[in-house]
């Protein structure tokens, strides 16, 4: 295996997802190993910073890319260097989480044997590893049998990611390897522990047989019965020293994604005149409760999406059960036989302070919060007690809860 040498593109960092957007042809270089980097710069998207916002904003980006595919031709080996450089105007999503919550580079793309193409014409193979930057995927099309083709259709327990422009396949014996642009925290602040989320194309299987038409979730049940092809995770803060979740968990398992939050009452009316259930996008910066697991999915579509709480589900990682304080490179490959699909990498959010005085959550501000707030006087990183969220419980955090009193 040749190891061709990586060229930085000009320009300040960035990220930028690639999903629905076609590349030239020459990168699809069947059976080759292809390494590829990427140098964003984007215009009039900067990353939000407030909580639990989410809006649609119009920004121009610019992005270039660069292959560099090392197929031999007899006894010779060749190496080739594709460059190419695109402006163009997307419709994208902004929120509490940016682009650079993403892995934003493909490092290095093995296509191994196995990987097939999208049984939807004109039927591209699952080797673009492009397609696993940026977020995951909110919306699927349909399947041009129970739900058509041009129909948005929302990630669900029950209907995964499943076309070539959404998903990477990686195949037997070859690896993908992605990398942030900027170090990936064992922060001790990340919910439940988790510091990155590998969200693959797993899914539950249906009650009843029937397969999944984007109707009514509450009409559709969902079994414990979960499809997953299990992939390998390993980590680096170099990419050359590698660290590995050699018993799990694994990517492309549980919990499959979840694209939009299930919101009844605030409908999102872009999907369509059909969508009254289906709101704004998940956050695949939040990870799912590691409780869980597929029996307490059990119920209908609808009882299910409200476990998800707001996240888009995915597999989360621990990066101090491997004893690593960061990471910025993530590889994921096959484990057994099974031939796992990427859809995304994200960065967990780190939790903020407390905002509500109400610390015991009985509906009232009394003794018992004073007396967890005043248990926790001091520096507090992130703890519920700090209600002013400078990292200290003190006076100002005092000043609230009493201020709150009743």
């Amino acid at each position: 295996m040749t190891n061709p040498v990586p060229v930085l593109l000009p320009g300040g960092a960035g990220t930028f997802s690639w999903r629905g957007l076609r590349r030239p042809d020459p990168t699809r270089i069947a059976g080759k190993e292809i390494r590829m980097y990427g140098i964003v710069q984007f215009q009039d998207s900067p990353r939000p910073s407030n909580a639990g916002r989410r809006s649609r904003l119009r920004s121009k980006q610019a992005f270039a890319w660069a292959a560099f595919a090392t197929p031999t031709v007899g006894p010779f080996q060749v190496s080739v260097a594709l460059l190419f450089a695109v402006s163009v105007s997307t419709f994208g999503i902004a929120s509490a989480y940016g682009l650079d919550d993403y892995a934003s580079f493909v490092f290095e793309y093995v296509e191994g044997a196995g990987v097939g193409n999208d049984f939807i014409p004109p039927g591209d193979p699952f080797n673009d590893p492009f397609t696993a930057l940026g977020r995951p995927t909110v919306d699927t099309t349909g399947d041009g049998g129970a739900i058509p083709i041009a129909q948005a259709v929302p990630l669900v327990a029950v209907n995964s990611a499943f076309r070539s422009f959404e998903i990477v396949s990686i195949g037997i014996g070859g690896h993908l390897t992605l990398a942030f642009d900027h170090p990936v925290q064992d922060d001790p602040c990340n919910p439940y522990g988790i510091d990155f989320i590998v969200f693959g194309n797993s899914f539950q299987l249906l009650g009843g047989g029937a397969p999944w038409a984007n109707g009514n979730p509450n009409d559709t049940l969902v079994t414990a019965a979960l499809f997953a092809e299990r992939g390998l995770v390993s980590v680096s803060q170099d990419g050359i020293n590698w660290f590995s979740f050699f018993d799990g968990p694994f990517a492309d398992d549980f919990a499959p994604t979840l694209g939009r939050i299930y919101d009844p009452e605030n409908p999102d009316p872009e999907l369509g005149d059909w969508n009254e259930w289906w709101g704004q996008p998940t956050d695949p910066t939040q990870p799912l409760d590691p409780k869980l697991s597929p029996a307490d999915l059990v119920g209908s579509v609808a009882e299910a999406a409200d476990l998800y709480d707001g996240s888009a589900g995915g597999t989360g990682f621990d990066l101090a059960a491997l004893g690593l304080d960061w990471i910025q490179y993530v590889r994921i490959e096959p484990n057994g036989s099974g031939i796992p699909e990427i859809d995304a990498v994200a960065d967990v959010a780190p939790a903020a302070g407390g905002s509500d005085p109400d610390l015991d959550g009985d509906g009232m501000v009394g003794p018992f919060d004073l007396a967890l707030l005043l248990g926790n006087w001091g520096p507090c990183y992130c703890c519920p007690a700090d209600l002013d969220g400078n990292g200290t419980v003190g006076a100002f955090d005092l000043a609230l809860l009493l201020g709150n009193w009743g």
